[in-house]
């Protein structure tokens, strides 16, 4: 399975390595802020899931 930080550094290669046309450029750099945005909405959820399983075993 591929992780979304796998994506996001292939992005990131890409923009950084390759002469792209300007819009392939910048429809890669709306994809690659987006996936960032998706990215820390999972880790915030995973966050919040383990958060509330700790203290529900605490209670």
């Amino acid at each position: 399975m591929i992780d979304g930080s796998d994506l996001q550094y292939g992005i990131d290669v890409l923009l950084d390595e390759f002469d792209l046309h300007p819009m392939q450029h910048q429809a890669l750099t709306e994809c690659s802020q987006q996936l960032e945005r998706i990215i820390d909405t999972l880790e915030s959820a995973r966050l919040s899931e383990a958060a509330e399983a700790l203290s529900s075993t605490n209670v």
